[in-house]
């Protein structure tokens, strides 16, 4: 994974995400910011809005028990995320109106698909 700016995190996390960023040390910091950003954009599509819903105006808590939550003001919709590592140092999050996910993901070449 790439080297990440805080400067990032500090303008499209929101305020507790960027807290618990800053509270990871340093080599924990990369993993987590990956983490979070999957897990934002998986739910900004899910929820059908893209980017009109900005980044900062809702927050991805991951709990100690490995547990995700979503605060978003106003939403009453529920919403479970699951990330999967792809390959080292990439990420994938899916998000989805119920928790039945399948525990692995198998990747499928362009040409498996047709």
């Amino acid at each position: 994974m790439k080297p990440i700016s805080l400067e990032i995190a500090k303008r499209f996390f929101s305020k507790t995400e960027y807290s618990d960023l800053l509270a990871k040390n340093k080599d924990e910091q990369t993993d987590y910011f990956y983490h979070l950003w999957s897990m934002k954009e998986s739910f900004i599509k899910q929820e059908g809005k893209g980017l009109s819903l900005p980044l900062d105006s809702f927050s991805v808590r991951l709990h100690q028990d490995g547990q995700v939550s979503i605060e978003l003001p106003d939403s009453h919709t529920p919403c479970y995320i699951k990330t999967y590592e792809v390959d080292p140092g990439y990420k994938m999050a899916v998000c989805a109106a119920h928790p039945d996910f399948p525990e692995d993901i198998t990747m499928l070449s362009y040409e498996e698909l047709l």
